[in-house]
Protein backbone atom coordinates (compact mmCIF):
# COMPACT_ATOMS: atom_id res chain seq x y z
CA UNK A 1 0.00 0.00 0.00
CA UNK A 2 3.00 2.32 -0.49
CA UNK A 3 3.63 4.47 -3.71
CA UNK A 4 5.74 2.39 -5.73
CA UNK A 5 6.64 -0.76 -4.73
CA UNK A 6 10.34 -0.78 -5.95
CA UNK A 7 12.43 2.00 -7.53
CA UNK A 8 15.20 0.88 -9.22
CA UNK A 9 16.07 4.90 -10.63
CA UNK A 10 18.88 4.92 -11.59
CA UNK A 11 21.35 1.67 -11.58
CA UNK A 12 24.22 2.56 -12.04
CA UNK A 13 26.46 -0.66 -11.06
CA UNK A 14 24.65 -3.84 -10.88
CA UNK A 15 23.79 -6.43 -10.82
CA UNK A 16 20.38 -5.53 -9.53
CA UNK A 17 17.72 -8.12 -8.20
CA UNK A 18 14.29 -7.59 -7.37
CA UNK A 19 13.30 -11.45 -6.91
CA UNK A 20 10.03 -13.39 -5.65
CA UNK A 21 8.37 -10.09 -4.58
CA UNK A 22 4.71 -9.40 -3.37
CA UNK A 23 3.20 -5.56 -4.01
CA UNK A 24 -0.40 -5.26 -2.95
CA UNK A 25 -2.26 -1.61 -4.00
CA UNK A 26 0.97 0.41 -5.37
CA UNK A 27 -0.45 3.96 -5.60
CA UNK A 28 1.80 5.24 -8.81
CA UNK A 29 3.89 2.02 -9.86
CA UNK A 30 5.12 -1.26 -9.27
CA UNK A 31 8.31 -0.67 -10.66
CA UNK A 32 9.58 2.82 -11.50
CA UNK A 33 12.77 2.60 -13.62
CA UNK A 34 15.08 4.73 -15.68
CA UNK A 35 17.08 8.16 -15.09
CA UNK A 36 17.93 11.41 -16.87
CA UNK A 37 21.19 10.63 -18.17
CA UNK A 38 22.49 7.00 -19.82
CA UNK A 39 24.04 6.42 -16.37
CA UNK A 40 21.18 3.81 -15.50
CA UNK A 41 23.37 0.84 -17.25
CA UNK A 42 22.51 -2.01 -14.66
CA UNK A 43 22.13 -4.52 -15.17
CA UNK A 44 18.74 -5.15 -13.22
CA UNK A 45 16.53 -8.09 -13.12
CA UNK A 46 13.28 -8.53 -12.43
CA UNK A 47 12.25 -12.36 -11.56
CA UNK A 48 9.27 -13.72 -10.29
CA UNK A 49 7.18 -11.03 -8.37
CA UNK A 50 3.76 -10.43 -8.04
CA UNK A 51 1.59 -7.30 -8.43
CA UNK A 52 -2.13 -6.48 -7.56
CA UNK A 53 -3.58 -2.83 -7.09
CA UNK A 54 -6.59 -2.29 -7.12
CA UNK A 55 -5.95 1.49 -6.58
CA UNK A 56 -7.12 3.59 -9.58
CA UNK A 57 -4.88 4.77 -11.77
CA UNK A 58 -2.29 2.42 -10.87
CA UNK A 59 0.92 1.44 -13.22
CA UNK A 60 3.12 -1.76 -13.83
CA UNK A 61 6.56 -1.03 -14.83
CA UNK A 62 7.45 2.40 -15.51
CA UNK A 63 9.92 4.61 -17.13
CA UNK A 64 9.08 7.64 -14.36
CA UNK A 65 12.83 7.67 -13.14
CA UNK A 66 13.51 9.15 -16.90
CA UNK A 67 13.60 7.64 -20.14
CA UNK A 68 17.19 6.80 -20.17
CA UNK A 69 18.90 3.42 -19.22
CA UNK A 70 19.80 -0.17 -20.45
CA UNK A 71 19.61 -3.68 -19.72
CA UNK A 72 16.99 -4.01 -17.13
CA UNK A 73 15.17 -7.72 -17.93
CA UNK A 74 11.56 -8.91 -16.41
CA UNK A 75 10.74 -12.66 -16.44
CA UNK A 76 7.93 -14.44 -14.47
CA UNK A 77 5.78 -11.52 -13.13
CA UNK A 78 2.29 -11.52 -12.82
CA UNK A 79 1.27 -7.76 -12.73
CA UNK A 80 -2.48 -6.73 -12.19
CA UNK A 81 -3.00 -3.22 -12.51
CA UNK A 82 -5.50 -0.58 -13.25
CA UNK A 83 -4.13 1.74 -15.63
CA UNK A 84 -1.05 0.55 -17.81
CA UNK A 85 0.56 -2.68 -17.17
CA UNK A 86 3.55 -0.90 -19.30
CA UNK A 87 4.27 2.64 -19.41
CA UNK A 88 8.08 3.18 -21.26
CA UNK A 89 9.59 5.33 -23.88
CA UNK A 90 13.17 4.75 -24.15
CA UNK A 91 14.74 2.69 -21.95
CA UNK A 92 15.89 -0.77 -22.93
CA UNK A 93 14.28 -3.69 -21.30
CA UNK A 94 13.42 -7.16 -22.16
CA UNK A 95 10.27 -8.62 -21.31
CA UNK A 96 8.98 -11.94 -21.64
CA UNK A 97 7.06 -14.70 -19.86
CA UNK A 98 5.29 -12.11 -18.19
CA UNK A 99 1.49 -12.11 -17.36
CA UNK A 100 0.90 -8.62 -17.66
CA UNK A 101 -3.40 -7.15 -16.99
CA UNK A 102 -5.41 -4.53 -16.40
CA UNK A 103 -9.30 -4.70 -16.56
CA UNK A 104 -9.74 -2.15 -19.19
CA UNK A 105 -8.75 -0.96 -22.61
CA UNK A 106 -5.07 0.44 -21.46
CA UNK A 107 -2.69 -1.90 -21.77
CA UNK A 108 0.53 -0.03 -22.38
CA UNK A 109 2.48 2.52 -23.69
CA UNK A 110 5.40 1.82 -25.54
CA UNK A 111 7.66 4.04 -27.51
CA UNK A 112 4.98 6.51 -27.35
CA UNK A 113 2.12 4.60 -28.59
CA UNK A 114 -0.61 3.41 -26.50
CA UNK A 115 -1.65 -0.42 -27.49
CA UNK A 116 -5.17 -1.83 -25.64
CA UNK A 117 -3.79 -5.54 -25.35
CA UNK A 118 -1.17 -8.01 -25.64
CA UNK A 119 -0.97 -9.22 -29.31
CA UNK A 120 -1.02 -5.15 -30.62
CA UNK A 121 1.67 -4.65 -28.00
CA UNK A 122 3.43 -7.87 -29.02
CA UNK A 123 3.39 -7.52 -33.05
CA UNK A 124 4.72 -3.64 -32.73
CA UNK A 125 7.54 -3.77 -30.05
CA UNK A 126 8.90 -7.47 -30.16
CA UNK A 127 8.61 -7.80 -26.91
CA UNK A 128 6.89 -10.49 -24.37
CA UNK A 129 6.69 -13.12 -27.23
CA UNK A 130 5.82 -15.73 -24.93
CA UNK A 131 3.79 -13.48 -22.52
CA UNK A 132 0.26 -13.90 -21.68
CA UNK A 133 -2.80 -12.12 -20.96
CA UNK A 134 -5.18 -13.55 -18.50
CA UNK A 135 -6.79 -13.46 -15.43
CA UNK A 136 -3.82 -13.74 -12.78
CA UNK A 137 -5.60 -16.48 -10.86
CA UNK A 138 -4.53 -15.00 -7.76
CA UNK A 139 -6.06 -17.20 -4.85
CA UNK A 140 -7.77 -14.64 -2.78
CA UNK A 141 -6.41 -11.25 -3.92
CA UNK A 142 -5.35 -8.73 -2.41
CA UNK A 143 -3.82 -10.22 0.64
CA UNK A 144 -3.21 -13.83 -0.81
CA UNK A 145 -1.23 -14.02 -3.80
CA UNK A 146 -0.63 -17.25 -4.20
CA UNK A 147 -1.90 -19.11 -7.15
CA UNK A 148 -5.56 -21.13 -7.59
CA UNK A 149 -5.30 -24.40 -8.94
CA UNK A 150 -6.80 -23.28 -11.90
CA UNK A 151 -4.50 -19.98 -12.74
CA UNK A 152 -2.98 -19.72 -16.06
CA UNK A 153 0.21 -18.44 -14.51
CA UNK A 154 0.85 -22.52 -13.54
CA UNK A 155 3.71 -23.84 -15.87
CA UNK A 156 3.92 -20.81 -17.98
CA UNK A 157 7.35 -19.33 -16.66
CA UNK A 158 10.42 -19.98 -18.45
CA UNK A 159 13.46 -21.72 -16.44
CA UNK A 160 15.95 -19.42 -14.72
CA UNK A 161 19.00 -21.57 -13.70
CA UNK A 162 19.66 -20.63 -9.80
CA UNK A 163 16.33 -19.26 -9.04
CA UNK A 164 13.57 -21.55 -9.78
CA UNK A 165 14.80 -24.74 -10.48
CA UNK A 166 12.68 -26.72 -7.64
CA UNK A 167 9.73 -25.30 -10.03
CA UNK A 168 6.81 -28.19 -9.83
CA UNK A 169 5.01 -29.56 -12.52
CA UNK A 170 5.97 -29.00 -15.86
CA UNK A 171 7.66 -25.27 -15.93
CA UNK A 172 8.11 -22.69 -13.60
CA UNK A 173 4.77 -21.02 -12.14
CA UNK A 174 4.71 -17.01 -13.37
CA UNK A 175 4.60 -15.00 -9.97
CA UNK A 176 6.40 -14.84 -6.66
CA UNK A 177 4.53 -18.10 -5.43
CA UNK A 178 5.17 -21.64 -6.99
CA UNK A 179 1.70 -23.82 -6.67
CA UNK A 180 3.29 -27.40 -5.44
CA UNK A 181 0.45 -30.05 -4.18
CA UNK A 182 0.42 -30.88 -0.40
CA UNK A 183 3.19 -32.88 0.77
CA UNK A 184 1.70 -36.73 1.74
CA UNK A 185 2.21 -37.91 5.16
CA UNK A 186 2.17 -41.29 5.13
CA UNK A 187 -0.93 -42.63 7.79
CA UNK A 188 -0.34 -44.21 11.20
CA UNK A 189 -0.53 -47.85 12.13
CA UNK A 190 -3.78 -49.02 13.59
CA UNK A 191 -2.06 -50.75 16.49
CA UNK A 192 1.62 -50.78 18.24
CA UNK A 193 2.89 -53.93 19.37
CA UNK A 194 2.78 -54.23 23.23
CA UNK A 195 5.23 -56.59 25.25
CA UNK A 196 3.31 -59.13 27.19
CA UNK A 197 2.68 -58.54 30.74
CA UNK A 198 2.71 -61.61 33.07
CA UNK A 199 -0.01 -62.01 35.23
CA UNK A 200 0.96 -64.21 37.83
CA UNK A 201 0.04 -62.65 41.49
CA UNK A 202 0.60 -64.64 44.80
CA UNK A 203 2.03 -64.18 48.16
CA UNK A 204 5.60 -63.74 46.79
CA UNK A 205 6.64 -60.95 44.07
CA UNK A 206 7.14 -61.61 40.48
CA UNK A 207 9.81 -60.53 38.49
CA UNK A 208 9.65 -61.07 34.75
CA UNK A 209 11.76 -59.77 32.09
CA UNK A 210 10.43 -58.36 28.59
CA UNK A 211 11.87 -60.00 25.52
CA UNK A 212 14.42 -57.67 23.62
CA UNK A 213 16.26 -58.72 20.60
CA UNK A 214 19.65 -58.26 22.92
CA UNK A 215 18.72 -60.18 25.34
CA UNK A 216 17.86 -63.72 23.62
CA UNK A 217 19.06 -66.50 26.11
CA UNK A 218 22.68 -68.02 24.85
CA UNK A 219 23.87 -64.71 23.06
CA UNK A 220 26.71 -64.05 25.77
CA UNK A 221 27.20 -60.02 26.80
CA UNK A 222 23.90 -58.32 26.47
CA UNK A 223 22.67 -54.52 27.28
CA UNK A 224 20.52 -54.62 30.17
CA UNK A 225 17.30 -56.44 30.65
CA UNK A 226 14.26 -54.77 31.47
CA UNK A 227 11.84 -55.86 33.59
CA UNK A 228 8.53 -55.35 35.06
CA UNK A 229 7.65 -55.89 38.72
CA UNK A 230 4.18 -57.24 39.81
CA UNK A 231 2.50 -57.80 43.03
CA UNK A 232 4.12 -56.15 46.20
CA UNK A 233 5.06 -58.38 49.59
CA UNK A 234 6.12 -57.14 53.17
CA UNK A 235 8.47 -59.71 53.95
CA UNK A 236 11.79 -58.46 52.56
CA UNK A 237 13.57 -60.93 50.86
CA UNK A 238 10.60 -61.11 48.92
CA UNK A 239 11.38 -57.19 48.25
CA UNK A 240 10.60 -55.98 44.49
CA UNK A 241 13.44 -53.80 44.54
CA UNK A 242 15.93 -56.39 45.97
CA UNK A 243 15.00 -58.77 43.29
CA UNK A 244 14.96 -56.19 40.91
CA UNK A 245 18.30 -55.08 41.90
CA UNK A 246 19.67 -59.05 42.35
CA UNK A 247 18.57 -59.85 38.62
CA UNK A 248 20.63 -56.83 37.14
CA UNK A 249 23.48 -57.57 39.33
CA UNK A 250 23.31 -61.57 38.05
CA UNK A 251 23.55 -60.23 34.39
CA UNK A 252 27.07 -59.54 32.66
CA UNK A 253 27.02 -56.14 31.25
CA UNK A 254 27.55 -55.52 27.26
Amino acid sequence: NCYVGVSASPVEAGPLYVYRNRFIDTKLAAFKLGWETSSSVGPAYFYHNSVYSEVPGSNGITDYGGHLGSNMVFRNNAIFVQRYALELSGLQVSLDHDNLQTPGSKYAVWQGAEYSGLGDFQGASGQEASGIQALEGFAAPPLDLSLAATSPNIDAGVSLPGFNDDFCGAGPDIGALELCPPATVPPAPDSLPVSPVPTSVGSGSTIAPTPSPDNDAGHGNSDCAHFIVICLNGSHQNDPITMLETQLDSKPYA
